[in-house]
């Protein structure tokens, strides 16, 4: 039996230097293209180098941002397109990790002149969906959050929904509209809770719908997490501008998302602590929104709000959801104190009271 370095002072010796010859060549490819020079793309013998799909990459992202020359990363792209069934294969993640590479660059004229190349490209057309594209530039835009950079290119996206482009004497059609319902952009910035990259995703009509079919637990759980996040729902109450809408209130929705996440967590054992931290989250941006309450006036005012089509005060929903800790706190309990002349008590005497208070209602 030999042993590992054995095997790799042998195979150094009989091989002369051949894998180190390789990484020259790579690394002198590597450099050809910081020197904007891809001649060598002309030499055959440079197509297995350029079929490896780790290395293909790194050529990608040195052009896009050592060169920042859009005729030489679509010369790039090009070339992988039709060299050989192996790079034509790698394509899909070869044009990924252009549009990330500019979009990380934070140049807006790089980013729009690689998503309308994409858009007109009649090879990469045929190849690959050229929306999903575009919603791979909002993806990478959200997650680097590149708030401007993401306007721009949803801003392009939606003026090029039915535009025509003239592209080498040929002319497409833009992508046409669609919806934009749980798309993995908007989930990731709820998941995050990246209020700002919400706000805008919501402005150009992404949005979060549970859905009853979906099987998949973890995808379950990761979307009701973005819905219940308090960064979709704050964007969500402020574009509710529809005259016939309902009155929408933030602690209500908290509420309703913290007691499907107790359902959720006592009914689905296995995935209890995910279920809990949406719980906890809900519940603690509840009482942060207490807390930004500026006098008591304003805490009565936030307490009694009742809303369309129920009856029972903000107040009464924490009691009867038995949100312990919102009903603890200190604000919570001058509203106790003002109507029921209830004044500071132990956890387990609030314990009590709330069961008693909450079989009470219950029964009204």
């Amino acid at each position: 039996m030999r042993f590992s370095w054995e095997i790799k002072s042998v195979d150094a010796v009989f091989c002369n230097g051949v894998a180190r010859l390789n990484d020259l060549s790579k690394e002198a490819i590597i450099q050809a293209i910081k020197d904007q020079d891809l001649r060598f793309l002309t030499d055959d013998s440079n197509k297995t180098l350029l079929s490896e799909k780790k290395f293909s990459k790194e050529c990608v992202r040195c052009c896009v941002q050592e060169t920042k020359n859009m005729p030489l990363v679509e010369e790039l792209l090009g070339f992988f397109l039709v060299a050989n069934d192996e790079t034509r294969k790698n394509v899909n993640g070869l044009i990924k990790e252009a549009i990330s590479s500019t979009i990380k660059l934070n140049d807006e004229k790089l980013v729009i002149g690689l998503l309308e190349f994409l858009q007109t490209d009649k090879k990469i057309k045929t190849l690959t969906d050229t929306a999903e594209l575009t919603e791979d530039a909002v993806f990478s835009a959200t997650v680097e959050q590149r708030s401007d950079i993401l306007t721009i290119i949803l801003k392009w996206s939606q003026n090029n929904k039915t535009k025509k482009f003239t592209h080498k004497s040929k002319t497409y059609t833009g992508a046409q509209a669609g919806p934009k319902i749980n798309l993995s952009s908007i989930i990731h910035a709820a998941k995050k809770n990246d209020y700002d990259r919400v706000k805008i995703l919501f402005r150009y009509g992404y949005r979060l719908e549970q859905k009853d079919n979906m099987t998949d637990p973890l995808k379950k759980i990761e979307l009701f997490k973005a819905i219940a996040s308090p960064a979709y729902i704050v964007a969500s109450l402020e574009n509710l501008n529809e005259v016939s809408a309902d009155f929408f209130c933030p602690i209500k929705k908290c509420f309703e998302f913290a007691c499907e996440a107790n359902f959720r967590k006592s009914t689905i054992p296995e995935y209890k602590r995910e279920y809990e931290d949406i719980e906890n989250r809900c519940e603690d941006y509840a009482i942060s929104l207490l807390e930004q309450c500026e006098d008591l006036r304003e805490v009565e005012v936030f307490l009694q709000t009742r809303n369309s089509g129920n009856k029972d005060a903000n107040y009464i929903l924490a009691i009867l959801d038995s949100r312990m800790k919102f009903v603890a706190h200190e604000r919570f309990q001058y509203v106790l104190l003002k109507k029921f002349g209830i004044g500071k008590f132990s956890s387990s005497l609030l314990h009590s009271i709330l069961i008693t208070f909450s079989n009470g209602l219950h029964k009204m």
